[in-house]
């Protein structure tokens, strides 16, 4: 009977796969990305909701794993877009302090 119950228990024990795309989609969710590319981590969410309703239906399969997986990757990229979105802002930002040093540098017409 004990053997039993520990089989079963590890029966509905979510794949490896699948906690990691969790925890990626967590992180990336509560992050800098969730604001600077919403399109993107809504992407995520999608594939790991087929990721976690493939485990309710069909339990740890290779299907079930690959949504995962993808889950993952997708959230890896609205991560990445979303840190090259605020290193794009920081450089605007950074030019508009260089233009702006520049004019304060030049010497005005009537100053001279």
């Amino acid at each position: 009977m004990l053997g039993l119950a520990a089989f079963v228990g590890c029966a509905t024990m979510p794949p490896g796969d699948l906690l990691t795309a969790r925890d990626t989609y967590d992180r990336a969710s509560r992050g800098a990305t969730a604001p600077r590319d919403p399109a993107d981590l809504n992407a995520a969410r999608q594939a790991l909701d087929l990721a976690e309703k493939s485990f309710a239906e069909v339990g740890d399969t290779q299907e079930t794993r690959d949504l995962a997986y993808t889950s993952e990757r997708r959230t890896e990229v609205a991560e990445s877009r979303g840190r090259a979105l605020e290193l794009e802002q920081e450089s605007m930002n950074l030019a508009r302090i260089r233009a702006d040093a520049v004019d304060r540098e030049q010497p005005t017409a009537g100053g001279q």
